[in-house]
């Protein structure tokens, strides 16, 4: 994928325990970090490449699966609302708490 506007798809993934490959794009990484292996969307080799890795090795996708669910912690309903709140009472001049 050459173009994502926001990383629902790779956020849902790491918030079932999914060990994610995904597209090294700003989006991805904004929303992901360093819980997922990234690889060139452009380039067809470090995806399998990617795939051999996580295949292979545990250590690696018990990792990313791990750097994952504590990533997805802050995007939670009851967080993003808090979040969503705040920044409304804030555009608006009201005190926030």
């Amino acid at each position: 994928m050459l173009y994502e506007g926001m990383g629902i798809p790779v956020l849902e993934a790491v918030a079932c325990g999914c060990p994610v490959l995904a597209s090294d794009t700003p989006t991805t990484r904004e929303f992901v970090g360093n819980a997922a292996l990234l690889f060139n969307p452009i380039e067809g080799e470090p995806i399998s490449t990617g795939m051999q890795v996580f295949q292979a090795d545990p250590a690696t996708r018990d990792i990313c699966r791990q750097r994952g669910l504590k990533k997805v912690e802050k995007y939670r309903p009851q967080r993003v609302f808090t979040e969503l709140i705040r920044a409304y009472k804030t555009a608006n001049g009201l005190t926030v708490a």
